[in-house]
């Protein structure tokens, strides 16, 4: 294969590998429990050299901006998938010159040395992607001082599984060397059954708590419902107290007014005031306004509410609703 078609390869296999790893994401924060991508960048910086690192940078950085968890394409999304890639690439750069140095070029993994080797770099070299986006995600605030060391556990454990399970495949598949069918299938097979088992344990666990979740939320709309109702219960009651002390009354003035509401009610409690608006007719209107300056020993008047004219006298109606009394 060329250059250009490896490199297509990688940024590939690495977006279709990572678009899969988000259906097992926390949605919390949105960190894979298993990140296959990691594996196979490893492997193919092993396999076809360090200038599959570009290859890697792009992928890290395409599947950063189509993350679930992106927001606007702003400059803070472009330098966090920046440094993303950064990571990314990091991780598998050194993974592979571990690898190379430690097992040369082409192993298959095979003898159990290797496989302890490799188990060991795969741990070690987890770190580093781990350190570099939690680390981002705390600059930008995407998490919290206490939600670091639990992201970055996550993103580790993704990346750990990613490299332990997708990058043995990979090497194997497209190693140079020749691989016999019966060596391909003792190897992939045990790692498809783990695979398989992680994916399944992770959706039991998330349905679970997925259903626990709901239940919670139910038990709040529940309790919240019945805060509610117990609220406007007692404010109906309330408004029912004032509408009887009127029809009670055949005429009611500002003291006796203020002092029911007063002691009657708690303003504050979801009731910000009380207020008497009495049905005037027009005929009615100027003896109405006549008593309403008595009341409040200034001139009153009727008025209503406009964009244009803020408080002004309102035109002349069939009948008027004018506050009279409020409290406080």
């Amino acid at each position: 294969m060329s250059f250009i078609v490896k490199i297509f390869l990688v940024i590939a296999t690495y977006f279709f590998l990572g678009q899969s790893a988000w259906l097992i994401s926390v949605p919390t924060n949105y960190v894979s429990v298993f990140w296959p991508a990691a594996g196979a960048a490893l492997a193919f910086v092993y396999l076809y050299g360090y200038r599959m690192l570009l290859g890697v940078f792009v992928g890290v950085f395409l599947i950063s901006i189509f993350s679930p968890a992106r927001g606007d394409l702003d400059f803070q999304l472009l330098t966090t998938a920046m440094a993303l890639s950064l990571g990314g690439t990091s991780q598998a750069f050194a993974g592979a010159y571990l690898l190379k140095k430690k097992l040369g070029e082409n192993n298959q993994l095979q003898q159990l040395r290797a496989i302890v080797f490799f188990s060991a770099i795969a741990f070690v070299t987890s770190t580093i992607s781990a350190s570099f986006a939690t680390t981002t995600f705390y600059i930008v605030g995407f998490v919290s001082a206490e939600e670091f060391w639990r992201s970055w556990e996550l993103w580790f454990t993704g990346d750990l599984l990613g490299v332990l399970i997708a990058a043995p495949l990979i090497i194997l598949l497209f190693n140079k060397l020749s691989v016999s069918n019966r060596r391909k299938t003792a190897v992939i097979l045990p790692i498809l059954f783990l695979l398989s088992l992680v994916i399944s344990l992770f959706l039991h666990t998330r349905n679970v708590d997925r259903k626990a979740q709901i239940d919670e939320f139910n038990s709040n709309v529940e309790l919240l419902h019945e805060q509610l109702k117990e609220q406007f219960d007692k404010h109906i009651n309330e408004m029912a107290a004032l509408r009887g002390f009127f029809k009670a009354s055949s005429f009611v003035d500002r003291q006796e007014f203020m002092s029911f509401a007063k002691n009657a009610f708690v303003i504050g409690d979801g009731i910000q005031a009380f207020a008497w608006s009495p049905y005037v007719e027009r005929e009615d209107a100027e003896l109405f306004i006549d008593y309403a300056s008595k009341v409040h020993t200034e001139d009153y008047n009727i008025k209503g509410w406009s964009e244009s004219d803020g408080f002004a006298p309102v035109s002349a109606r069939e009948f008027y609703l004018p506050i009279l009394y409020i409290y406080p």
